[in-house]
């Protein structure tokens, strides 16, 4: 799958840690089609940034339509996608990449800061027991999960 251009309506934008936040897009396409592993490319609603910023899905909600992803400010183009609102609009491309493969008796999620994103949403398409996850961070504010 190649992946699709999908608007949605940020239904949540919240600060969750130093320079962390997680937001959920209202894009039904996208949280239909998703897997664990993959990821959108998010255009910023500002002209100054033409490049789509690559980030991880965190997580779906396909009955709601619901898209999660988690980022971190690191530049620009992030730090605008930070003064976004409730309510605002974001052009989103995805699902793509290669999903994990969840056909495992036991799966070890490993993964620090926004890292843990990918992983959060191994973790919540796993069986009961089938998955262990180990996360860390740089300060205890980074473990928010």
């Amino acid at each position: 799958m190649s992946g699709f251009v999908e608007k949605g309506i940020i239904r949540v934008h919240n600060h969750v840690g130093p320079d962390i936040w997680l937001m959920q897009i209202e894009l039904p396409r996208i949280a239909k089609e998703a897997k664990p592993g993959q990821f959108v490319h998010v255009k910023v609603n500002d002209p100054r940034y033409i490049l789509r910023r690559p980030i991880s899905i965190a997580g779906t909600d396909a009955g709601r339509g619901i898209v999660e992803i988690i980022y971190r400010i690191v530049g620009k183009g992030t730090e605008a996608m930070s003064h976004l609102k409730v309510g605002d609009t974001l052009d989103c491309l995805g699902p793509l990449g290669t999903s994990f493969d969840m056909n495992r008796d036991h799966i070890v999620g490993i993964g620090g800061g926004v890292g843990i994103a990918p992983i959060l949403f191994m973790a919540r398409a796993s069986r009961e027991g089938q998955m262990t996850v180990v996360i860390g961070g740089r300060n205890k504010e980074e473990v928010f999960w």
